[in-house]
């Protein structure tokens, strides 16, 4: 629980040359990853049941967010100006509301065609989580 009454729920990854793919998020603004890397996409749905209208800003509350892909690697989300990028997730959700977001690792295109393992890890305010979700 990121903020009371709020869920996320990872959904999956992909390993991509670019994002968004096929123009699905946003039509104007696209990421490249460096030359020789690709990116590590987590995919999450962020819910709000909290019984009222939330606005979340996770830009604001300075939430860091950092992965240890394969064990050894360790990253940090890219920040984008996408919509959907839950690293500068800025958005108001009704109630029952629930949206599609994503944190996004460049790693070496070694490590992103042979996965093994990823964790991800959360920071806000003095306080750390981490997950295994491969």
């Amino acid at each position: 629980e990121l903020l009371p009454g709020t869920l996320l729920s990872y959904k999956g990854y992909t390993v991509q040359s670019s994002y968004p793919e096929n123009n699905d998020v946003s039509e104007y603004f696209v990421v490249e990853p460096t030359a020789g890397k690709k990116f590590v996409v987590l995919w999450y749905t962020l819910y709000n049941g909290s019984g009222s209208d939330q606005d979340i800003n996770f830009l604001a509350d300075n939430i860091a967010f950092k992965s240890v892909i394969n064990s050894d690697i360790n990253a940090t989300a890219l920040v984008t100006m996408l919509n959907d990028d839950m690293s500068t997730l800025q958005t108001s959700m009704h109630d029952n509301e629930e949206m599609d977001c994503v944190l996004i690792f460049e790693v070496s295109e070694e490590a992103a065609d042979n996965l093994s393992s990823i964790v991800v890890k959360l920071s806000k305010s003095g306080a750390n989580w981490q997950r295994q979700v491969l």
